[in-house]
């Protein structure tokens, strides 16, 4: 995965689970997003968050920015979801455990108490 990091903003391939907040990540169609994000730039992105929401349709996003960001864009882009068109950059919220779905995975772990029988 394409990941800019440092101030001069090089590109480096870095697998998803060495992803830290705070990576600016490429986005591309086809693609699973590795951990939380907000879409920095981008052009006609629609991600299936059917998974997470459980909406049949693809959630078409827009990057925010100081122009827009009153009308409330939807720039959010959720871990584990695909992104069916666009290309784009997208700036790590949360990783691992901390995402939603992370979240969502360890609700769902829960072990049984012994019984007595």
């Amino acid at each position: 995965m394409a990941v800019f990091r440092g101030q001069d903003g090089n590109s480096d391939t870095v697998p998803s689970p060495e992803l830290v907040v705070g990576d600016v990540i490429e986005i591309t169609q086809g693609m699973r997003v590795p951990a939380d994000c907000v879409l920095i730039s981008g052009t006609d992105i629609a991600a299936d968050e059917s998974a997470m929401t459980g909406e049949p349709e693809a959630s078409e996003k827009a990057a925010v920015d100081e122009n827009n960001y009153k009308s409330n864009p939807n720039p959010f882009l959720l871990a584990k979801t695909l992104i069916e068109s666009g290309q784009g950059k997208a700036l790590v919220c949360s990783v691992g455990a901390n995402t939603r779905s992370g979240m969502a995975e360890e609700k769902l772990n829960i072990e049984e108490d012994e019984t007595p029988l």
